[in-house]
């Protein structure tokens, strides 16, 4: 996929297999720079030997990462954001409560793209790029590794050091125990991560059927480039489900015992922790999106109403 190619869902597989092309160029490259070295084989000094070596073997460690991570795109599944779902997912994640990653994965290994970015993400140390995707896979020791990317679209020099062409690159890396509540985000802890949060509000949202719609886009001839190894995949598009006239009165009815509403108001979309697992001992959020309150048919106050739960 060269620049300039669709950023689209129907594109997600060729957009993957480019960035796997990529890291596969990277392989081979530094693989051949590493085996066939001639400033190590001149190194006679005992001391600038022993940090060659250790240089090797850093760089070693590293190409096996690398490989590790192609093989996590391989087996990827493929989402896509679509473009109106975007800002719902950002808004709700500022009041997501405690989470589990475990619980909320939609899959092992996989591939996320934002129809448009989802905010700015820190690219290495040169500062800050719009944020358009992210991969993840659960490493051997456990932990959920994940790689938020950018398009990099105003900035292609900041590709120039790596010497390839590829539509999404990794910028950052975050490290997650998917056993572990997430609790950092709703403390305010040093360790909190935004990209984390939001994350977890698109892997909630997108199981969710009262907010977001998930279509499944089935592969074709034309998103499996000839020179490909990966099998053509389907994407999971996930889209914000529109809502449809309801009826609130099962909410505002009034006993003798009740009050009685003569006003009708919005109320602001809240998570509420929902039981589920084993012995209904764990907790999944729930987002409740914006809706109106009231008798039909009474007036609409201006002010909408902020609900806070935990």
């Amino acid at each position: 996929m060269k620049r300039g190619s669709p950023w689209t869902a129907p594109a997600m597989p060729d957009i993957r297999g480019a960035l796997r092309r990529g890291f596969v160029e990277l392989i081979e490259r530094h693989s051949a720079a590493l085996m066939d070295d001639p400033d190590l084989r001149s190194v006679r000094n005992p001391a600038q030997l022993r940090r060659r070596n250790n240089l090797a073997r850093e760089l070693a460690a590293s190409l096996d990462e690398m490989r590790t991570e192609v093989q996590a795109l391989d087996r990827a599944g493929l989402y896509w954001v679509a473009r109106d779902m975007v800002p719902v997912v950002t808004a709700a994640a500022q009041t997501l409560p405690e989470w589990t990653p475990d619980l909320v994965l939609p899959s092992d290994a996989g591939m996320l793209c934002w129809a448009k970015p989802a905010g700015t993400m820190p690219f290495h140390d040169k500062g800050s790029v719009p944020w358009d995707g992210a991969w993840w896979w659960r490493r051997a020791d456990g932990v959920l590794q994940i790689q938020v990317a950018s398009r990099l679209t105003q900035r292609q020099d900041l590709l120039e050091p790596f010497g390839i062409s590829t539509p999404l690159w990794s910028g950052t890396t975050l490290l997650v125990n998917p056993d572990v509540p997430r609790t950092a985000e709703v403390n305010g802890d040093p360790d909190a991560s935004q990209m984390v949060r939001i994350l977890g509000a698109t892997w909630l949202l997108m199981d969710q059927r009262t907010v977001a719609e998930t279509r499944t886009l089935q592969p074709t001839k034309a998103t499996a480039p000839p020179d490909t190894v990966v099998p053509p995949s389907s994407v999971s598009m996930v889209e914000l489900r529109r809502k449809l006239p309801e009826s609130r009165e099962r909410t505002t009815t009034s006993t003798a015992a009740e009050r009685t509403y003569h006003s009708r108001w919005w109320v602001e979309g809240h998570w509420r922790q929902q039981a589920c697992g084993p012995g209904w001992s764990q907790r999944k959020p729930l987002y409740i999106t914006d809706y109106e309150k009231g008798p039909a048919g009474a007036p609409m106050k201006s002010a909408k109403v902020h609900v806070f739960r935990r």
